[in-house]
């Protein structure tokens, strides 16, 4: 059996439709990972605020818990969760996430650290800072997974926030 072809010709209007069609889907996917992604950023600072590490919450400063958000991708139709520095790169958070090397970490962050949680004396603040910092340059960090396991809870969510969005689009009538 011969494929069989069916081609019209000279309906614009159809064209026309199909083409605004896509371009709602496609906006529509895109918020709906917008919303997916607020979901995920939400579900991973309360993972920061639970002391489900050892007792150790991951949110003493509040600065890596406030650096997560949801951006376009320039020059693509993606949507980009996490948490990034102020420079824009993963940096502290992919750190905290996956644990690190050792390597020699800036101290002011530590010193930081020090003060709002230990609560030692201020005099004492480099000197403890200084330890952290050597234990750190020594043997790096520990992995204290926060993001990932936010996507894993959500995954069902993130589904269902593109389904919703392109379904609002797909599911009203279009100009005939």
């Amino acid at each position: 059996m011969a494929n069989e072809f069916v081609s019209v010709i000279g309906d614009d209007k159809l064209r026309v439709n199909f083409d605004r069609c896509a371009d709602q889907v496609a906006k529509a996917a895109k918020q709906g990972l917008r919303t997916a992604g607020m979901q995920i950023i939400a579900s991973a600072q309360r993972n920061m605020r639970t002391a489900g590490h050892g007792g150790l919450t991951l949110n003493n400063t509040g600065q890596l818990s406030q650096s997560g958000r949801v951006q376009d991708v320039p020059g693509s139709e993606d949507v980009e969760t996490g948490f990034f520095s102020r420079e824009g790169g993963r940096g502290y958070a992919a750190a905290v996430e996956y644990g690190s090397r050792a390597h020699s970490a800036p101290l002011d962050p530590i010193r930081q650290w020090v003060k709002k949680k230990m609560r030692v004396p201020e005099k004492s603040v480099n000197t403890v800072a200084f330890f952290i910092h050597r234990k750190i340059r020594l043997k790096g960090t520990e992995a204290h997974p926060f993001f990932a396991p936010a996507v894993e809870k959500n995954k069902r969510a993130i589904v269902s926030a593109i389904s919703d969005a392109i379904n609002k689009v797909t599911s009203k009538d279009v100009d005939a």
